[in-house]
This record gives C-alpha cells, sequence and structure tokens, in this order.
C-alpha cells in the first residue's frame, strides 16, 4: 500500500507568503512598544495531523474532503508557497492551472488544486503540511482547536495567536564616543576588541523577523540579500508567493529597519553608525498588519511561521525576532526548532518590556523550550549594567541581558535616516550581531557552541545575578576568546557618563507607531535613578 506522501508525490500534474518601555532621561528618545495582550485571529485554526498511515490520508484529502466545521484556507511554513487554486462555476477543474495527467480531471472536474511558483498541480495536499483552516460552523478559535484536537488522526489544532513588537569603524555616530551618540553600547560590549578578531563575514546568513526594512539606506543596501513579506494588508490577507507584494518588504512602521541596522549595519564606511556585525548576509521577512487605529501593529504567528521557514530556507545561522506573546503554540515551537535542524540555526528572541518574571509568566517565543535548545532570551540594561526598569527577567528562562536604552539606529524615513530606541526589542538584534560575529569567526562552530560561548561568558554582574541564567551582561569579545580557545579577556569597563542637565525636553513615542510627546525631567540624573528603581515614575508622565 502506498504513504500518503508516496501518493501525493506521484498525484501531481504539470499545469500552472517595544513593549512598554519609558526613558525619559538626556540624550534618550524611548519608543513605547505595545504590552503584550494575547488575543488571536478571528475565524480561522491552525492544524496538524498526525504521522500515522490513516491520519495521512486524511491529511492529503483536505482539498476536497476537509474536517467537519472547517475549510482549507493555505499551507504554513515549509509549504506556503503551495497556492490553493479553485476553478470558478462553470470552469473544468484544473483548466486553469493546466493539463491532467493523474485521471482525476474526469470524476472531478471542479476540484481545486494546489499550485506550485513552477506551475505544477497538485491534487492531493502534502500530509505533513501545516494547515491554516477556515472555521465554517461559527465556532470561536479556542474551541474549535479544541473539538479538532480530540480527533484521532489530529497531532494538534490551535488558535492562530497574536504578538506584539518588543525596539572602532569611521561612522561619525560612533566616533562621537559618547552617550548622545546612541552607539555607546558597542563599547559596553566589547565590540570594538571585538572587530579586532572579526568584523563579521558576507557568508554568514542572518534573518531578521520583524517589520520591514528600508534596503535601500545607505547603512544596509551593502549588506541586504533580499527578504520577503508575510505580513497582512488592510483587509487582512497576506501577499501570494512569488508575486512582487511577496518580495516587498519596505518597511512603513520603523521598527524593523532599526532592528536590522543594529544587527549588521555597515561598518567603516564613512557614513552614519555601525552594526555589531560590520559585515552580515542580511535576510528581512517582514511581518505584521497594518497599524490599527491606535498605531498598533500586530503579528499573527501563521506569518511569523511562514517566516521562521523562509531563513531557514537560506541557511540562516542567526534569526532575530524582536516580537512575543503570553500564548504557547506548538505549531511555533516546531518551526523554530525546525531553523536549528534545517540551517544549523540560533533564534535570539526579546524577553519583553512588561517588568515581568518570565519563570513564572512565559513570553513566546523567547520562553519556549525546544528540543535543540536553540533560543537565546535576551533582557535589556542601562548604561549602568543594571536591569532596565522596563524589562523581563527570569533565573532559568531568561538567559543573557543586553545594553537597550539609548539605542541609535537606521530608520526608514530616507536612505540617511537615523533615530533612538528602547527596549528588548533593542537589546535583541545587538546579540544576534554578537552572535554572527561567532559564526564568522569561527565558520564550523555548530548552534550549541556558539549559544554556550555567548552565555558562558557574559560579564557577571552583580545586580543581574539571579535575573538571568548568565547572571550577566554580553560581552562579545569575551564569547569569541570563548568560541575559539583563547585566553579570557578581563570583563568590559568602558568609561560612559550620562551629563546631567536640568529642564530638559525629551521626545517621546508613546505606543511603538503612536503619536509623539514632549515631557520635562528635573534632570537626567533622577531620571536614571528612577529607571533603575522602575519605570512607574516615568510612565506616570505619560
Amino acid at each position: 500500500m502506498r504513504s500518503a506522501a508516496a501518493a501525493w508525490q506521484t498525484g501531481r500534474t504539470v499545469g500552472l507568503v517595544l513593549a512598554l518601555a519609558v526613558a525619559a532621561c538626556l540624550t534618550v528618545a524611548g519608543v513605547a512598544e505595545p504590552s503584550s495582550s494575547g488575543g488571536y485571529k478571528p475565524g480561522v485554526v491552525l492544524v496538524q495531523f498526525k504521522s500515522a498511515p490513516a491520519a495521512q490520508v486524511a491529511a492529503a484529502a483536505q482539498l476536497s474532503s476537509p474536517l467537519t466545521g472547517v475549510s482549507l484556507q493555505r499551507l504554513v511554513g515549509q509549504h506556503h508557497t503551495l497556492s490553493i487554486a479553485r476553478p470558478s462555476p462553470g470552469v473544468a477543474g484544473v483548466a486553469a492551472a493546466g493539463s491532467c495527467t493523474d485521471g482525476s480531471c474526469a470524476t472531478s472536474a471542479a476540484a481545486p488544486r494546489l499550485v506550485s511558483l513552477d506551475g505544477t498541480a497538485y491534487s492531493s495536499v502534502p500530509p505533513e503540511a501545516l494547515m491554516l483552516m477556515n472555521i465554517t460552523d461559527g465556532m470561536s478559535p479556542p474551541d474549535k482547536a479544541a473539538q479538532l484536537s480530540q480527533l484521532p488522526e489530529v497531532e494538534f489544532a490551535e488558535p492562530v495567536y497574536i504578538k506584539r513588537l518588543k525596539t572602532i569603524p569611521n561612522d561619525p555616530f560612533y566616533a562621537a564616543k559618547a552617550a548622545t551618540s546612541g552607539l555607546w553600547f558597542l563599547d559596553k560590549i566589547a565590540a570594538p576588541s571585538a572587530w579586532d578578531i572579526t568584523k563579521g563575514s558576507s557568508t554568514v546568513p542572518v534573518c531578521v523577523i520583524d517589520t520591514g526594512a528600508r534596503k535601500t539606506h545607505q547603512d544596509l543596501a551593502a549588506n541586504i540579500k533580499g527578504g520577503w513579506n508575510r505580513g497582512e494588508d488592510a483587509t487582512g490577507s497576506l501577499p501570494r508567493p512569488g508575486s512582487a507584494a511577496y518580495f516587498d518588504f519596505s518597511d512603513d512602521a520603523g521598527h524593523g529597519t532599526h532592528t536590522t541596522g543594529s544587527v549588521g549595519a555597515v561598518g567603516n564606511n564613512g557614513l552614519g553608525g555601525t552594526g555589531v556585525a560590520w559585515q552580515a548576509a542580511l535576510w528581512h521577512c517582514k511581518v505584521g498588519s497594518v497599524p490599527d487605529q491606535n498605531g498598533e501593529v500586530w503579528l499573527s504567528t501563521d506569518g511569523i511561521i511562514d517566516c521562521y521557514s523562509l531563513c531557514a530556507s537560506k541557511g540562516a545561522k542567526v534569526v532575530s525576532a524582536s516580537y512575543g506573546g503570553p500564548d504557547f503554540m506548538a505549531s511555533e515551537l516546531a518551526a523554530i526548532n525546525a531553523i536549528a535542524t534545517t540551517s544549523g540555526g540560533l533564534l535570539v528572541a526579546a524577553a519583553g518590556n512588561e517588568e515581568n518574571d518570565n519563570d513564572k509568566n512565559s513570553v513566546y517565543p523567547a520562553s519556549y523550550a525546544t528540543p535543540s535548545n536553540n533560543i537565546i532570551s535576551v533582557a535589556a540594561t542601562l548604561a549602568s549594567d543594571e536591569l532596565a526598569g522596563f524589562s523581563n527577567w527570569g533565573r532559568t528562562s531568561v538567559h543573557i541581558a543586553t545594553p537597550g536604552i539609548n539605542i541609535r539606529s537606521t530608520v526608514p524615513a530616507s536612505d540617511s535616516s537615523y533615530d533612538y530606541s528602547t527596549g528588548t526589542s533593542m537589546a535583541t538584534p545587538i546579540t544576534a550581531g554578537a552572535a554572527a560575529l561567532l559564526f564568522a569567526a569561527k565558520p564550523t562552530a555548530s548552534m550549541a557552541e556558539v549559544r554556550s560561548a555567548l552565555l558562558g561568558s557574559a560579564d557577571q554582574v552583580p545586580s543581574l545575578a539571579g535575573k538571568v541564567a548568565s547572571n550577566g551582561r554580553l560581552n562579545v569579545q569575551r564569547a569569541l576568546a570563548a568560541l575559539l580557545g583563547q585566553p579570557m579577556p578581563a570583563a568590559a569597563t568602558p568609561n560612559t557618563i550620562f551629563v546631567v542637565a536640568t529642564s530638559t525636553q525629551y521626545n517621546l513615542l508613546l505606543g511603538a507607531f503612536e503619536k509623539q510627546q514632549t515631557l520635562t525631567t528635573p534632570t537626567a540624573a533622577a531620571c536614571m535613578a528612577r529607571q533603575a528603581g522602575g519605570s512607574a515614575a516615568c510612565r506616570s508622565r505619560i
């Protein structure tokens, strides 16, 4: 008896995808990202069938014989480029897609088909595919998922949960050598000493999943290799794979261009700033909705799962994920683990900015425990090395801390625009850039070796003890030494000073993409003290 997978292959025919962080201090233009509040896309569920023969047969038949109360909308992740061709009434089943050679046209003239980018048509669904199903019987996504999960052929069914966003070269901003440059963090993580060993490599694929990137930016163009759009338009639809929109990852929100620059803005080009990795093969996968009436962007997990697969397809060694939500999803966990098994890739994820203990209240994807152990969860620190008042923490679930306030990077307003942002969204790509340097220095290094080197070499900081698993803050020079088996350098001791100024005004963006407001603080030192003790005082000002 043929397996369903074999039947699918032979049955094809040829024919025609900052959380709240308020830092109202001297030189800080902070971005407050939307906090994670959960929620799910209405009217749809994700379904994965079991690998047993009978279940695989049922999976393959979902185009023509779907489960009760659902219909197949699209495939997600690895198979998302297969589009569903549904004939118009009165039109022969695959006439628009090409001739049919498997004999099915004669018996199912109006049957839908799956069509690949090269025009190959399939009469059945790949049985291992993750499927996005429309709910047709009016049940809520949680109720329908619970009902489908009880079926003997279904491995799991789950709602599509929503996530929220989490924001010595000759480059002039770095050359300023001051907190006002917005690149103070590079000295803090000992990047200049690391650059004596490696400045990165154009052979190391790094994938950023975010709101898009301005690929023509003067500090990004040379490093960006390409990307995709798995974001939703105003109607909630995703671009058709292979279309012009599918490859348009332009950034309307600003968050993604900023994080991309922190990973790998071109270094030593005499322009603007620099990323942690001067050179990298940057790929960007755009996710997120059109900003809503409150200026917020929502990230649907089905699009994110497509991105995980796309990043892995390019051999991504590092994936930067500056977003999160409170909902566990088996499909997302599997897709992240597949990055490790497919490309040996590491996912660097934002711990979140809700002043939350992630050991008690998880934030995903940062809190997933994948079988391959390929996730690094990142908290944010101040220039003083204290945990930022807004940052989440977790003795076991958050792994390392990295600077995350007053971070200046590329933004999409023009090809020469830069701005400041604050949050674990900013700490995450800095850490991802450090991982890219390690892969450049030792191309044969495994994901596990790079992860161990980053966490095992962190500068030990008393205020971080018990807050993150490594008890420390990122030091990329020490991480390189650990990876390469070299003597361990001393902890970084950069001389970063925040100058006290009286009655200074600071611009804040309230919400990741909302209106701008100006406020005044008595002194920068007072604001820094408030941050160290928590962000309640700063929050009261917005």
